[in-house]
């Protein structure tokens, strides 16, 4: 007996009986495959098979190829080739439209509008946002022929459309920052898409970041008038106009002066203040201490009005948004005055503006007038700023993801630091790690010396990995919460998404048979080492059941991390990817074909920025984010091919069979 056929086409193109894939073959079979899966509710004839496969000039061993493509997908099948019928026209796949995910991604978006018109936007959100999570990558991902373009092209264009309905629904809701950074993504991705930018330049507005929105219209209108030589259409000049008058964004009104005088001061994100208001929405496990030292500086700087300046530092997903929303809780209640901001990739290019927008409108526009705003007028007005603020209330100001700032920030920031010995100012910034930014830990540094305090968020514990799985799946067994602990490698983010996800797939069916009364668990040598199953993030094997898990925010970020480095450096991570978390250098050197000295320097790149680190000649990736966000940038169809061909490499070179070496390569196959 065999499972269901289940196929994904949202990335690459991949089938599974139950919970073992299908080999697809070669690329012409895999184009019939795909034909076969568009056309499952209706069967496909012989003639609409070779155009799809083809198009309009099939070779003359088009008919011949074709029976030998059908046959290829039956002995692929197995047990299941009956599920492959000839009919009187040509094929049918039998597939129940509930194992496609691409037509399960339409059935997200028409969910998402019946509720959108029953008024509920939380829901239409997460129906939309439960559809982009099936996508991994470009739909049909290098299968040829004219079917699999055309539906490529049309499935990108549905993407892009939920993309842009979900982020109107998050604005409409309010939740303008989440909005920011998608924006500013798909911007990236499109940008001559004059409906993205519309997005960018609104959601930065409704943020308050008026010189942004400004800057991303002016973007808009100089990168379609250098591409197609034409205007902003009527929407987006229509909302340039706006942003250029400061109207405001959610009364229409322009902010008159007297209003904006008597709210100069510093301010907090409604977002934040939500967040504030309510418990931290990722669990603290192994974060106690931290909490309460954070707490105690609060009631200190309330309580005796003594400045500190305060640096917390860890990698994506490690919790520092989190440890400041659960230790600065109530700060408010205790007399303090909050001034908060997040930097990000956009806001970088824009000289203090992150520090401006812990204050108000008032100090904003100031700032704006200026031609240079690193100018030392500038950084003496929002100190002086600052000192006033203090005289009324002790201070809470905070920077998160202060690694996106500016170098004139930067250079400001140190100020800062020197005035909280003067004053009660609890300057308070997060940060990944320094990497190659030599400002960054000289920031670090001054905080030390300022006789601050530094907060190292590191991974948590193998135990409290365990706990905060367990915790977020609803409870589950030892040797799973186990496996996926050490997927995650102690990251809280990572941890909670594979929790979550695996109480998704508990609410389906039960991952393994349950364990008789008595019996003990499974040793964890039953199943052996969790593997991603053909190579592809977000589908783990987990004692012989698939768990799918949606590409998260720790893997995005990591893959953001890979964006900065060189392309050499990029080059040499998707092989070493290929060879496993850990790897030689000399494996490495020898399966890239590159020179040494090449080889070298990319990995002492990847080292400096912290993707990589080094121990008695091993190498290995830092996290697993990390090492899922090399191994995506290998194109799906060639991962196998090239393990393949580089086990073969190192054995015939008599590579090392330790971490990395042919002999783990080869068993990984």
């Amino acid at each position: 007996m065999y499972g269901r056929l289940r196929v994904d086409v949202l990335g690459p193109l991949r089938a599974w009986l139950g919970d073992t894939e299908v080999a697809l073959g070669t690329a012409r079979q895999r184009a019939t495959f795909a034909v076969l899966v568009g056309h499952a509710a209706e069967g496909v004839s012989y003639r609409d098979l070779v155009d799809g496969v083809w198009g309009a000039c099939p070779p003359a061993t088009a008919h011949g190829n074709l029976h030998t493509y059908i046959s290829g997908l039956r002995s692929a099948l197995g047990p299941a080739r009956d599920l492959l019928a000839t009919t009187a026209r040509g094929y049918r796949l039998q597939l129940d439209e509930a194992d496609v995910d691409s037509l399960a991604f339409a059935r997200c978006r028409s969910e998402a509008d019946r509720r959108m018109l029953a008024g509920d936007l939380e829901g239409a959100v997460d129906a939309l946002t439960l559809g982009l999570g099936l996508w991994k990558g470009e739909a049909y991902a290098a299968v040829p022929g004219p079917f699999a373009e055309l539906e490529s092209q049309r499935l990108a264009e549905a993407r892009v459309a939920a993309l842009e309905q979900r982020a109107r629904l998050l604005i409409e809701a309010g939740h303008h920052i989440e909005v920011v950074a998608d924006a500013a993504d798909l911007v990236r991705e499109q940008p001559l898409r004059e409906s993205a930018w519309e997005l960018l330049v609104l959601a930065l507005h409704r943020c308050g970041r008026h010189a942004e929105a400004l800057a991303a219209a002016e973007r808009a209108r100089q990168t379609l008038a250098d591409e197609l030589g034409v205007p902003p259409g009527p929407d987006l000049a229509g909302l340039h106009a706006r942003v250029r008058a400061d109207v405001q964004p959610r009364t229409g009104r322009p902010a008159s002066t007297a209003t904006a005088r008597r709210s100069a001061g510093p301010v907090v994100p409604e977002s934040v203040q939500d967040a504030l208001a309510t418990h931290p929405r990722l669990p603290l496990l192994g974060r106690d201490a931290d909490v309460d030292r954070l707490r105690h500086l609060v009631a200190d700087v309330s309580a005796t009005r003594t400045g500190r300046a305060v640096w917390i530092e860890g990698d994506v997903g490690t919790g520092k948004s989190a440890l400041l929303l659960a230790g600065l809780h109530g700060a408010a209640e205790q007399g303090c005055a909050l001034g908060w901001a997040r930097a990000d990739e956009l806001l970088g290019r824009f000289d203090l503006q992150v520090v401006l927008n812990c204050f108000s409108a008032d100090l904003a526009a100031t700032g704006r007038t200026t031609p240079d705003r690193a100018q030392a007028g500038v950084e003496d007005r929002v100190v002086d700023l600052v000192v006033r603020a203090c005289a009324t209330a002790p201070l809470i100001m905070v920077v998160d993801d202060l690694h996106w700032a500016d170098r004139a920030t930067i250079r400001l920031w140190h100020r800062l630091i020197r005035a909280t010995h003067d004053l009660p100012l609890l300057l308070v910034a997060t940060s990944r790690p320094p990497r190659a930014r030599a400002d960054l830990d000289r920031l670090r540094q001054a905080v030390l010396h300022a006789n601050g305090t530094v907060f190292d968020l590191g991974p948590l514990t193998a135990a409290e990995s365990e706990q905060l799985i367990r915790a977020t799946a609803g409870g589950c067994a030892r040797w799973t919460a186990q496996r996926l602990a050490a997927q995650a490698s102690g990251n809280p983010l990572r941890l909670v998404e594979l929790g979550r996800a695996l109480r998704q797939r508990k609410a389906a069916a039960p991952l393994v048979p349950p364990v008789e009364s008595g019996a003990p668990e499974p040793d964890a040598g039953e199943f052996g080492t969790a593997e991603f199953g053909a190579g592809e993030f977000g589908a783990e094997e987990l004692g012989g059941a698939r768990l799918d898990v949606p590409a998260g925010s720790a893997v995005t970020e990591a893959q953001r991390t890979l964006l900065a480095l060189s392309t050499g450096s990029v080059r040499a991570l998707r092989a070493a990817a290929l060879l496993g978390v850990e790897f030689a250098g000399s494996d490495l050197a020898l399966v890239s074909e590159l020179p040494p000295d090449t080889v070298r320097a990319a990995l002492d790149e990847a080292i400096a920025a912290q993707v990589l680190v080094e121990e008695h000649g091993v190498l290995a990736f830092r996290t697993d984010a990390l090492w899922r966000a090399a191994y995506e940038r290998v194109p799906g169809p060639i991962r196998a091919p090239l393990r393949r061909q580089f086990a073969e490499t190192l054995a015939a070179a008599a590579g090392p069979a330790g971490p990395g070496g042919s002999l783990r390569l080869s068993r990984d196959l």
